[in-house]
């Protein structure tokens, strides 16, 4: 029943709770920097458990991927979607050609039409 705020005793509870004699880093007030320390700990190992550590800037940056180009064989890769752009440009073109050489076979019948009906009225 300790009073609020009173965390001395919780270091002798932690090493009791945890089965160990000393914390390996004795700074730690568990309490106060919500920081756990790793009590069994092997020389590879981080000296806390929580938070977890976090890798270093330098090796965030080294292990971002940047968007590649195209490769190695960025002439195909460029010319392709350029050959898919012209082909379907010259087929509309020639649509458009085609329409327009009907529309012209069907307006020059439209004046031979009109002329042979004015010949006729004559």
């Amino acid at each position: 029943m300790a009073p609020s705020g009173a965390h001395d005793r919780l270091r002798e509870v932690e090493l009791t709770a945890r089965g160990v004699e000393r914390l390996l880093q004795p700074d730690v007030v568990i309490a106060k920097e919500l920081r756990l320390p790793t009590f069994t700990r092997s020389a590879n190992e981080p000296l806390l458990a929580w938070p977890p550590p976090q890798p270093l800037l330098a090796a965030q940056v080294a292990s971002m991927r940047v968007p590649g180009g195209p490769g190695p064989d960025w002439p195909a890769v460029i010319e392709e979607p350029d050959r898919r752009r012209r082909e379907e440009s010259e087929r509309l073109s020639a649509y458009y050609e085609e329409r327009e050489r009907e529309a012209e076979k069907h307006r020059e019948a439209e004046l031979r039409e009109a002329r042979e009906a004015r010949w006729r009225q004559r």
